[in-house]
């Protein structure tokens, strides 16, 4: 098997790095390039250092056909823009992210319907939430033994996680959209799901007071590509960061002026929260699916929600590579891709992060 090239751009940020840690384990199989903004010395041996703007699109259609992968890790990915994957797509090049956001997805969707004679392959929403999450409901779905009718996943934040800047504005700024939600099988605009009985953690005894925030996550536009998920009518998502007053929420999404200094306030704050010992060093991600008869939720805990992030997005390039994970050209989510939920299960065990199940 031929060594692939694989380029990581944003790979000096948390995100990238951990991309590049998980990476690392499987250097048989890929050499390892990283691309930034500006001139950053890689102390690990292996990988080669390259400056690269790729919002330049002259620089960056030149520095990626060099490649045979590029995955991003920058972001927010509202910023990013789809000229990266047409090219990528065009000139045979496996190209993945770890979009979050959920306009971008479905403009990366689109590139696939409106691009023809493209011999690339575009992989997005291969990191946290979409990527990690939509696993766990695929396995949560695998075990419930009968067609799924509702779904949810709920995040806990603690406040002592490693967060970049990207992720701050990308959280912070999502608040200014109206939240979607899957119900009774149509993609809606509600504000009513914070009201009624899903409004807390329902999953974990020490956070189950805790109020939850829902937003829009790119799986309640994909769910229904996949035969996992077709059953399922309703759908919706929910986050809690610890120590953010509710109240705020409600300035949040009515005032750029509010969310622009709040994203600031938060930045600032990262360099102290190894010293709050209020500040919990937590990430609890939970993906429930409810049939007719049962409920089964698959449960991770982590401390680091980059690590889950580089670990998944690693897990997957690795099954591209291998060839356990056969795709053709194209533009495609998880739901999309005939992945083993076995091989992923051991590739994610390697990385020592494991999913729980529990039946209700």
């Amino acid at each position: 098997m031929r060594r692939k090239k694989v380029l990581i751009v944003g790979g000096v940020g948390i995100a990238g790095q951990a991309i590049v840690e998980a990476l690392m384990r499987h250097g048989e199989i890929c050499d390892l390039y990283v691309a930034s903004r500006g001139f950053y010395e890689i102390q690990n041996r292996g990988i080669t250092s390259l400056r690269l703007d790729i919002h330049d699109a002259e620089a960056m259609r030149g520095a990626i056909r060099q490649f045979d992968v590029v995955v991003l890790a920058l972001g927010p990915f509202s910023e990013v823009g789809t000229d990266v994957y047409v090219e990528c797509l065009r000139h045979g090049i496996v190209c993945i992210d770890i979009n979050d956001d959920y306009r971008h997805c479905r403009r990366v969707l689109e590139i696939g319907e409106t691009t023809s004679g493209g011999q690339g392959t575009i992989l997005t929403g291969m990191g946290l939430c979409p990527g990690m999450t939509s696993y766990m409901l695929a396995k949560a779905v695998e075990h419930l033994g009968e067609q799924p009718r509702d779904a949810h996943l709920r995040i806990y934040f603690g406040a002592g996680v490693s967060s970049g800047r990207a992720s701050i504005a990308n959280m912070f700024n999502a608040f200014k959209d109206e939240v979607q939600v899957l119900s009774a099988g149509e993609i809606r605009n509600s504000m009513d799901v914070r009201n009624g009985q899903r409004n807390t953690f329902t999953f974990d005894k020490a956070h189950s007071d805790l109020p939850l925030v829902y937003f829009s996550s790119p799986e309640i536009a994909t769910i229904h590509r996949s035969a996992r998920f077709v059953s399922i009518r309703n759908f919706d998502s929910a986050f809690h960061l610890q120590h953010l007053p509710m109240w705020l929420v409600f300035l949040l999404r009515r005032s750029a002026m509010v969310r622009r200094m709040v994203i600031k306030m938060a930045g600032a704050q990262q360099g102290n929260r190894d010293d709050d010992a209020r500040n919990e060093k937590a990430v609890i991600v939970d993906a429930s699916v409810r049939g007719q008869e049962r409920m089964v939720s698959c449960s991770l805990r982590s401390d680091s929600s980059y690590r889950l992030t580089g670990v998944f997005c690693a897990s997957m390039l690795v099954l591209l590579i291998r060839g356990d994970l056969s795709v053709g050209s194209g533009v495609y989510c998880f739901e999309d891709l005939d992945v083993g939920l076995d091989a992923l299960d051991d590739l994610l065990s390697e990385y020592e992060v494991n999913v729980s199940v529990k039946s209700n």
